[in-house]
């Protein structure tokens, strides 16, 4: 399982974050088989359904590390695993990055060739919405996802759902404003074993030209709180940088004792800030930042106390 860290002083606090939300409980919880493609397409869940790379090649994932996702360009990663099939729940989530589509392209799929429902495939359309495909019949985004950033799409199926029932979820974000193509019920057949990277009709490859990383498959419906959670799990924690001041005072007298003192206008009434303080040397640094983006103008002064 991938850790994820950053940089810039933040590393420690970041892996431990990292560390302990992955240790928790629900995120094992019906887990049968996570790909996280660090140098190979092992399952890293423990039940052994292990990947056969058909080409695709090494990359840096989202974070920034070597040979930890894999760019597709129409080849495959194949499996002899069946996740959930029939009418039981599941989950299925893929990290992905796309930046053109020509065609519609395969993420994953797994089932049948025929019939309606029998099919289980998430991937991206021409237009860049992404897709639930069950055989002829498939739910869709309205919003463009071609754009060459790394997204998380996951798709959660209730037992006994039909397609209306499936819930899709962008970066962790539920989706509402959604198309639909019929409405069969979901029996997905255990046909085709898992795919990833093509859809295996014949005539109808799909075949990706992008990336994947991180699919998990969990034969239980995730709650929408875990689903918000496994995004943020997943992604890089961000260090930012913000404008901020902080004051600086000479000509101090030793011993005596100064109030801060601030205004947002110049002619405006000053109030006090902090608590007041002695001078112990004639140059002095005030402990206090000010985050500049808190305010369009401020200013300060320092009071001698009597």
């Amino acid at each position: 399982m991938k850790i994820i860290t950053n940089t810039i002083l933040a590393s420690a606090l970041c892996a431990c974050l990292a560390s302990n939300a992955n240790a928790q409980s629900w995120l094992t919880n019906g887990l049968v088989a996570y790909y996280p493609f660090s140098g190979n397409a092992n399952d890293a869940s423990g039940n052994g359904n292990n990947g056969t790379i058909n080409g695709p090649t090494f990359m840096m994932d989202r974070f920034g590390y070597t040979n930890s996702a894999l760019f597709f360009d129409t080849n495959s990663v194949s499996s002899a695993f069946f996740p959930p099939l029939g009418t039981s729940s599941r989950s299925i989530s893929v990290w992905f990055n796309v930046a053109a589509c020509p065609q519609q392209m395969t993420f994953v799929c797994y089932g049948g060739d025929t019939y309606w429902g029998t099919r289980f495939e998430l991937k991206i359309m021409e237009n860049g919405n992404l897709a639930l495909d069950v055989g002829g019949a498939g739910v869709t985004t309205t919003s463009n996802y071609k754009d060459g950033k790394w997204h998380q799409f996951t798709v959660v199926a209730p037992t006994n759902a039909s397609l209306s029932d499936v819930i899709l979820y962008i970066d962790g974000v539920q989706q509402t404003d959604l198309s639909y193509y019929n409405d069969p019920p979901i029996n997905t057949s255990g046909t085709f074993t898992l795919l990833m990277g093509q859809l295996f009709l014949s005539g109808d490859s799909r075949y990706l030209i992008g990336s994947l990383d991180d699919i998990r498959i969990f034969n239980r419906n995730l709650s929408s709180d875990e689903v918000a959670q496994l995004y943020q799990i997943e992604s890089a924690q961000i260090v930012n940088l913000n404008k901020a001041v902080w004051l600086s005072f000479s000509n101090l007298r030793n011993g005596t004792n100064y109030q801060v003192q601030v205004s947002s206008d110049l002619a405006g009434t000053f109030t006090n800030y902090g608590s007041p303080f002695t001078a112990t040397n004639a140059t002095m640094n005030y402990p206090a930042y000010w985050n500049v983006g808190d305010w369009n103008q401020l200013f300060f002064r320092l009071q001698a106390l009597p």
